[in-house]
């Protein structure tokens, strides 16, 4: 019989960012997600259970813990108050307990911020990606894209004629309209150094196996 489970990051973590609980355990455990409501009692805001070995990407629940950032007003003296913390920070704690009674308690520190996936997936929606763009891509040489997201890793798939010179592209895909002020905003949400240009955050990949 044995339950050991860990949390990472450990003590403080973004919920923009993934947030992972992984489990060990030999026989079904369930854990329960809870915080202090008023640093009065504790309230559940998830549960769910699993056996064996797992690891779960907590991070959008504890997302749900903080209140909305109410809209600014033309009459508003100051953005956001840091010492509220239903805006920025949350205490919690998760307990698990298995079917041998087992049990174990992790406490983290949620805030608000981090890497946010699903604003960076909302920039590439269809309707969001800005036309200039859409239209540089075209211009370059490209015919199609794809991009796939995985957890913090981005993988591209793209479609363009045999003579295509990919350094050639990029480097003028920099210089088209909007295209610096688009690497800029997805920037934000990507792990690269400040400025950097399509090209030097999409590199080409060595192909070792294909099946047709």
């Amino acid at each position: 019989m044995s339950l050991t489970a860990n949390i990472d990051p450990t003590e403080n973590a973004f919920t923009g960012n993934p947030v992972y609980l992984s489990v060990e355990t030999t026989s079904m455990a369930t854990y329960n997600i809870m915080y202090f409501v008023n640093f009065e009692f504790m309230r559940s805001i998830f549960t769910g259970n699993g056996n064996g070995s797992f690891k779960v990407n907590i991070a959008e629940v504890l997302e749900t813990l903080f209140v909305d950032i109410p809209p600014l007003t033309d009459s508003s003296e100051m953005l956001i108050s840091l010492s509220d913390k239903r805006y920025n920070k949350a205490v919690v704690t998760i307990t698990l307990q298995n079917e041998e009674e087992e049990t174990a308690t992790l406490v983290v520190t949620a805030w608000r911020g981090g890497i946010s996936k699903r604003a960076f997936k909302k920039l590439h929606e269809e309707g969001h990606v800005w036309r200039e763009i859409l239209n540089g891509i075209k211009e370059v040489g490209i015919l199609e894209m794809e991009i796939y997201l995985l957890e913090n890793r981005l993988f591209m798939i793209v479609e363009t004629p045999e003579d295509f010179n990919w350094d050639e592209s990029m480097a003028k895909l920099a210089k088209l309209p909007k295209q610096e002020e688009w690497e800029a905003l997805t920037g934000k949400y990507q792990k690269t150094k400040d400025g950097a240009t399509s090209s030097e955050k999409w590199r080409l990949m060595e192909r070792i196996f294909h099946l047709y």
